[in-house]
């Protein structure tokens, strides 16, 4: 197998004639994101650059909304009559209850904020196919699953918001008997247990709350199942930047006080809701698109996010992709044992030289660049192109030296 062209992306590169409308914009927001990148480590130390570590900042925070969440669960009751009075006796009476509370508020809105700067990035900068195509579909539903558990947060507290917001999803959800006729009412009936909301309503919201929380460690486990040597956590000076922006939050911006669900809106405005611009936009979609409209939209977005690794591309972007030399090539299979992403397989016949009977073969598109196979190659048959053995035995000689 030859050694392959070099005539690949490089973020340092002016695009060529050849790039035009969508792929030309792409590739100047991957040389932003990569200049970006470059001023940061000039400012500060590279290994503390927190642009490395969103997904890792995710988890910060993730991990912190589990705790203050069972500490939320020991006051709250389920139930129509006593959900809103068992938060505010949280909030007000119980110890630090306020801040523990705002504790958990605000790592929902930056989780889903850091994931949703993680996706972009990882989308600006290509790394979302081939190997890391399995990564990128369990985040965006690691992204629906995080959008769902903070919406039915804020039915849970049952206050005048909880009430508009759910009203609101269950017309949504009625409107579909225009497309299937009585498909609507029939989820709208399942989601409130009956024709109005209800402690039975309330549960099932409560369930819609905990049991996607539980299915996020297992989407968690299959993003990097297929990533060597994922960041899971950042460093600790990340860390701790990221959960004292959290209690410095917590701390200074109190959770806005809000009235029971009983309760009439004033008609003078006095009793304004509050929506959280992090989970709630789809509600404030809702009299410019109708609940249809919003439906269709959130669907197409997700249904769009979920394709993304597999719609066509012009060029690859990958630049240091592993290639074999075949004269070296024993096909003793220590590169293909070796490879954690399966990017090489043994292809028996294919070796020039008679006396073996197999040859590595490199899949560009699952190639992870990380070099592992030509650390496991004793023959120099496979190397990577812009950071080979020899050049890096050269650059330690010359450090050195």
């Amino acid at each position: 197998m030859a050694s392959p062209s070099l005539d690949r992306y490089d973020p340092d590169q002016a695009p060529t004639a050849r790039d035009k409308g969508f792929d030309k914009v792409l590739d100047g927001i991957h040389r932003g994101v990569v200049a970006v990148d470059r001023f940061i480590n000039r400012v500060i130390p590279e290994e503390f650059n927190p642009f490395y570590y969103l997904g890792g900042m995710t988890n910060v925070l993730w991990i912190l909304l589990v705790p203050t969440g069972i500490f939320l669960w020991f006051y709250y009751k389920p139930t129509t009559s006593d959900a809103f009075s068992s938060v505010n006796y949280l909030t007000a009476v119980v110890p630090f209850g306020g801040i523990i509370r705002g504790l958990h508020r605000y790592s929902g809105d930056g989780m889903i904020l850091m994931a949703i700067l993680h996706m972009l990035r990882n989308y600006f900068t290509d790394r979302y196919r081939g190997f890391r195509d399995v990564p990128w579909v369990s985040g965006v539903v690691l992204l629906l699953l995080t959008g769902l558990v903070g919406m039915t947060g804020y039915l849970l507290v049952w206050d005048q918001r909880a009430l508009i917001i759910t009203t609101a999803i269950v017309q949504a959800l009625q409107s579909l008997d225009g497309i299937v006729g009585g498909l609507g009412s029939f989820m709208a009936k399942a989601l409130l247990a009956g024709n109005e909301p209800n402690n039975l309503t309330l549960a099932r919201m409560f369930f819609l709350h905990v049991g996607p929380a539980v299915l996020i460690f297992f989407f968690l486990w299959v993003h990097y199942l297929r990533l060597h040597r994922p960041k899971i956590w950042p460093p600790m000076f990340v860390t701790l930047l990221t959960v004292g922006a959290v209690v410095l939050a917590a701390g200074i911006l109190p959770i806005e006080k809000t009235l029971a669900a009983g309760v009439p809106l004033a008609s003078d405005g006095s009793s304004s809701i509050v929506y959280d611009v992090f989970y709630l936009l789809p509600v404030l979609a809702l009299p410019n698109l109708g609940g249809a409209g919003v439906l269709a939209v959130l669907l197409l977005i997700f249904g769009i996010l979920f394709i993304v690794p597999w719609l066509p591309r012009k060029k690859h972007r990958y630049v240091n992709v592993a290639f074999v030399t075949p004269e070296n090539c024993t096909g003793c299979q220590l590169c293909a044992i070796d490879c954690p992403f399966d990017a090489i397989v043994m292809v028996e016949g294919a070796n020039p030289n008679p006396r073996n009977k197999e040859l590595a073969v490199v899949n560009d598109d699952k190639c992870a660049e990380c070099g592992i196979c030509v650390g496991a190659c004793p023959f120099h048959a496979i190397n990577l192109p812009l950071a080979g053995e020899d050049m890096i035995k050269d650059k330690v000689v010359a450090l050195l030296s």
